[in-house]
């Protein structure tokens, strides 16, 4: 199901760029048989951020540290995305998964562009692991040391910045669907 996921997003991907129609610059391009607009932003609508919660970092006594708006991926397929494909996210998102056991989990950077810190959360809510600034467009994995539930994804450097630190804690909250 991977593996198809992803030919699958490729492929589209690979038609939208072959075909010149998907140009940077300014938000829209032209098919060059039809001499139509196009809307690029259409285009990558699938890959830019949604904001779909809220979540707060805390030091092990509950003061607040920062907090970040948050994508969440709590399904099979949103879970296997992930962030890949993306070339950009704001320093105050970031991604969580949302597992539905506690267990050892392994992430990768395969097809992700983006250079990020991978912070591992167990039921508590208590980061147990965090892997700084990991490599882009790697099947290098990075596993958790400790059973983790939740993931979160942050731009690199993201917890050296802000002095995040295994033994700090999350909390979270889902926003209403619109």
């Amino acid at each position: 199901m991977k593996k198809i996921l992803t030919l699958l997003v490729l492929t589209v991907l690979s038609i939208f760029f072959i075909s010149g129609c998907h140009e940077k610059g300014n938000g829209s391009s032209e098919d060059r048989k039809t001499n139509k607009k196009i809307d690029s932003d259409s285009l990558d609508t699938a890959y830019k951020f949604k904001t779909e919660g809220e979540l707060v970092f805390t030091d092990s006594i509950g003061r607040t540290k920062i907090k970040i708006e948050i994508e969440i991926a709590n399904n099979g397929s949103s879970r296997q995305l992930g962030l890949m494909f993306r070339k950009h996210m704001d320093n105050s998102d970031g991604m969580l998964f949302i597992f539905t056991d506690e267990e050892m989990q392994s992430f990768w950077m395969h097809e992700t562009y983006i250079p990020l810190d991978m912070i591992f959360v167990n039921k508590e809510k208590k980061i147990v692991t965090i892997h700084r600034n990991t490599q882009t467009l790697s099947d290098q994995t990075y596993p958790s040391t400790a059973p983790a539930i939740y993931v979160i994804e942050v731009n690199a450097r993201f917890c050296a910045a802000n002095n995040i630190n295994e033994g700090d804690r999350i909390t979270f909250i889902q926003l209403a669907k619109k």
